[in-house]
């Protein structure tokens, strides 16, 4: 079952501070959006009993906040939009190794080319965990399979950082 999470109705001093000089503001222009960055801290855990159909649940309380003056907008709203590529990357790593991102990724990555290399490293990272996973999940494996697979696996990671900027070390 999926956590839910669930924020504190109050906001901790620092992000009320963070939020003050923006209030009368935010008042006065109704659907008025600003871009700022945030602080959460995790300050209860909710865990369902065993039988119960209950998802368990996180509370969250905002303990920074701070708002963008408008001419950082475009800085704030790029980092968010990296960090969304980070978090959503998709694509496929090839047989060869070569690593083709999605289309949607490429769309918002839009040229970055830090956050297409984040992405493209996310897909790479995604795909040689889920065939080691199919590794592990192989009945009767034998030391010396796992040990091929793991080698392989090793190779692939190597022949990924050798494409990346820097190379392989």
């Amino acid at each position: 079952m999926t956590t839910t999470a669930k924020l504190q109705g109050a906001l901790r001093p620092a992000a009320a501070a963070g939020l003050a000089p923006w209030i009368e503001r935010l008042y006065a222009e109704p659907g008025a959006r600003r871009v700022g960055m945030i602080e959460l801290h995790a300050i209860e855990r909710t865990e369902p009993a065993p039988d119960s159909d209950r998802a368990p649940a996180v509370k969250l309380a905002i303990t920074h906040l701070e708002l963008g003056q408008p001419e950082q907008d475009d800085v704030l709203r790029a980092s968010l939009n990296a960090l969304f590529v980070h978090r959503t990357a998709a694509g496929t790593l090839t047989e060869t190794g070569d690593i083709e991102l999605a289309t949607s990724t490429l769309d918002y990555a839009a040229g970055d080319l830090h956050a297409m290399e984040a992405a493209r490293l996310r897909v790479a990272v995604t795909a040689l965990r889920e065939q080691a996973l199919k590794a592990l999940a192989t009945p009767e494996l034998s030391l010396m399979e796992a040990r091929l697979e793991i080698d392989r696996l090793a190779d692939r990671c190597a022949d990924i950082l050798a494409l990346a900027p820097g190379g392989a070390e």
